[in-house]
């Protein structure tokens, strides 16, 4: 057994092969062999009279979001939006926590608070799917159709487009340098595609700028660009639970 504070209990099951499988047995919603990122790489210890040490596998690659969809902006600067999210390891397990019993209008606040206010901004959902809601094993995916204002404002001439699916790296560099380790608790993992229709009223830019950033466990690659009147934005994000040394 393996444990990180008091809520955080994983187990290690011998099977009939002679293999063994390692799982989280505090969470009722986590798929079957998952192991969450405040255990992963810690040691352990078995219960079967030898104490024998053991060490928690250290496989992050579960624990992943992924991204796409389509807004049709306006001249006014609202958009029609789908939005399409998959998420799985921890991710899901924690919505699935709180839709599987929550009605549906909480499942639009949740929508909206937690989703939309992070992606696309100022967004008023008026409707959804789900998939595999209940099937724990399987990637959760939320399919969200929204009407969303303010996308973009008037700037002069031109206008500028709403900062979508931002990427905070900042809080990694909030002081010019620190005294105490920085612990970041949350892994995330994560791929966006997602398409812009801009209206042929307006101008593009001819290009957007590509950034490839990263230190060890830490990556983020941003493929932004222009094609005819869409703006592709184009992310993939590894940023993994860690402790950072001053």
């Amino acid at each position: 057994r393996a444990r990180a504070g008091c809520s955080r209990v994983g187990g290690r099951l011998a099977l009939e092969d002679g293999k063994s499988r390692w799982i989280s047995v505090s969470d009722k919603h986590s798929p079957y062999g998952y192991i969450s990122p405040q255990l992963r790489g810690q040691s352990g210890y078995t219960l079967d009279g030898r104490a024998e040490a053991v060490n928690v596998p250290d496989d992050a690659a579960s624990d992943a979001i992924a991204y796409d969809g389509r807004a049709v902006l306006d001249a006014s600067g609202s958009a029609t939006a789908e939005l399409s999210m998959t998420v799985s390891g921890g991710r899901a397990s924690a919505f699935r926590q709180f839709l599987v019993p929550a009605a549906e209008s909480k499942r639009v606040d949740l929508f909206e608070r937690e989703v939309m206010s992070s992606t696309l901004g100022n967004c008023r959902v008026v409707g959804y799917k789900l998939a595999n809601l209940k099937n724990y094993d399987s990637p959760l995916t939320v399919r969200l159709s929204a009407k969303c204002t303010d996308m973009f404002t008037r700037a002069g001439d031109g206008v500028l487009l709403r900062a979508l699916f931002p990427i905070d790296v900042a809080q990694l560099a909030a002081l010019p340098e620190r005294e105490a380790p920085y612990l970041r608790r949350q892994t995330f993992i994560g791929n966006i595609h997602y398409e812009v229709i801009v209206p042929e009223s307006l101008k593009m830019p001819a290009s957007l700028p590509a950034v490839t950033m990263g230190q060890g466990l830490f990556k983020v690659d941003v493929r932004d660009r222009v094609e005819g009147h869409a703006i592709i934005i184009d992310r993939a994000v590894e940023m993994p639970i860690a402790r950072i040394a001053p």
